[in-house]
C-alpha cells in the first residue's frame, strides 16, 4: 500500500481489532478517533486532549456510552500515559452532556445524589475504557439515583 492509505490501513486494523473484541464503533466512529489521536497536542484546544474529549461529548450527547468506553480504550492503548487523565475526565463530560438528557431521568436528584455519595464516579473511572463493564456501571449509577429520587424527594 501507498504511504496516502496508511490513515485507512491504521482505521481498517484498528476495525478488526474491535470488532474481535465485539466492539460496536462504525468506520466514521474510528476514522474520528483517529483523527483526535493525531490531533493531539492541537493548539485549537486548551489541552492536549481536547480533539478526543470533544469526540466523546459528542458520543455523550447521542447517548453512545458503549462507544465512549470503545474510543477511551484506543485512545489510552495509544497514550497509555494518558489513562488517569482521561478516566478522571469522562465522569464530568456525562454530568454535562449525558444525563441531563436522558428521558425520564432525575438530574436534579443526581446533583444532589454526587454530593451524597462522594465516590459515585468511582465505577466510572474503573470501566472507563472497558464497554460491557462501563454501561453497567452507569446502569447501576442511574438506577441508584432513580432510587435516591424516589427514597429523598
Amino acid at each position: 500500500m501507498s504511504s496516502g492509505n496508511e490513515p485507512e490501513r491504521i482505521v481498517d486494523e484498528l476495525l478488526e481489532r474491535l470488532r474481535l473484541r465485539g466492539g460496536k464503533l462504525t468506520r466514521e466512529d474510528v476514522q474520528g478517533t483517529v483523527q483526535a489521536i493525531v490531533e493531539k497536542g492541537d493548539r485549537r484546544y486548551i489541552h492536549q486532549t481536547g480533539a478526543f474529549f470533544e469526540l466523546l461529548r459528542e458520543f455523550a450527547r447521542q447517548r453512545r456510552i458503549g462507544e465512549i468506553a470503545e474510543a477511551c480504550a484506543l485512545y489510552v492503548e495509544v497514550y497509555p500515559v494518558t489513562w488517569a487523565f482521561v478516566s478522571s475526565n469522562v465522569s464530568p463530560i456525562l454530568v454535562n452532556f449525558y444525563f441531563p438528557f436522558l428521558e425520564d431521568f432525575p438530574y436534579e436528584a443526581f446533583i444532589q445524589y454526587t454530593a451524597f455519595c462522594e465516590d459515585w464516579s468511582q465505577p466510572i473511572r474503573n470501566t472507563f475504557n472497558n464497554p460491557p463493564m462501563f454501561r453497567l456501571a452507569i446502569a447501576r449509577l442511574t438506577e441508584a439515583v432513580r432510587r435516591f429520587a424516589k427514597e429523598n424527594l
